[in-house]
């Protein structure tokens, strides 16, 4: 059975995230979603926008998203590590939608990339996550510690290192690209001392490289790129602003 979840702290501009379980050909997997603000899926995440994971081979459904600063994707889920009651579990995914597999290691019985939250000594499920600017991220729900009845509200706080807003971040706080989504003239303003513009598909391939123009503009038609979200990199004296902006024809 399909679910839509709400969507909490998402910061890309014009886009939705819809999570929740779905029947895959490998049995139940929690399946992970990126739309643009039509309701069309942005073709550079996953398979063509949505992508199914299957990680405790159980009825994993998924109960929060966050994305960080950074583009990758903090989603917090149920499942079943063991074989009796169902765990709290939080993955990591890349900006392409790929397992980070840097995200904690397989140390316990979770993989690469997966983090087992588990307390109490029966079911438990984390529902809700918050991340604050110095990279704590505040998670909340419940927890079965008198098996079989009574629950427990859980809140836990855990640090992700590189969650953290940059100084780079601070900065583009400065900076205007507009219109995002965008057809083909994307403008920018609040920069001072550019010595380049880059612009890189979210897999981190560099599509596009040029000195800035008087008129502040990038014109898009001449890259030939599909519709879907990239990332566009000024460099100055100060260092790199990287913003993201989402390329639509509609």
């Amino acid at each position: 059975m399909n679910s839509i979840l709400k969507i909490s702290n998402v910061n890309l501009s014009a886009a939705i995230d819809i999570k929740g379980s779905t029947i895959a050909l490998c049995g139940l997997g929690l399946t992970v979603g990126l739309f643009d603000s039509t309701g069309s899926p942005i073709s550079s995440f996953g398979a063509e926008g949505v992508e199914v994971y299957n990680i405790t081979n159980a009825q994993d459904s998924g109960r929060d998203i966050i994305i960080q600063p950074d583009g990758k994707l903090l989603v917090l889920f149920r499942g079943r590590i063991g074989t009796v009651g169902e765990d709290g579990l939080l993955m990591r995914l890349l900006a392409d939608g790929t397992l980070d597999t840097s995200f904690n290691d397989a140390i316990s019985s979770t993989p690469p990339g997966v983090f087992s939250m588990s307390v109490g000594l029966g079911n438990n499920s984390q529902d809700d996550m918050l991340l604050t600017d110095d990279g704590t991220l505040f998670v909340t729900g419940y927890a079965n510690f008198f098996n079989p009845t009574g629950f427990d509200i859980i809140i836990s706080k855990l640090l992700i290192l590189d969650g953290t807003l940059s100084t780079t971040d601070v900065l583009s706080n400065k900076v205007r690209i507009y219109p995002n989504p965008v057809n083909d003239i994307l403008n920018y303003e609040g920069i001072e001392d550019i010595s380049k513009i880059n612009i890189f598909d979210l897999t981190g391939r560099k599509l596009f490289t040029s000195i800035p123009n008087q008129q502040q503009f990038i014109n898009l038609t001449s890259l030939a790129i599909k519709n879907g979200l990239y990332i566009i990199q000024f460099e100055t004296l100060k260092g790199f602003i990287s913003m993201k902006f989402l390329k639509s024809n509609l």
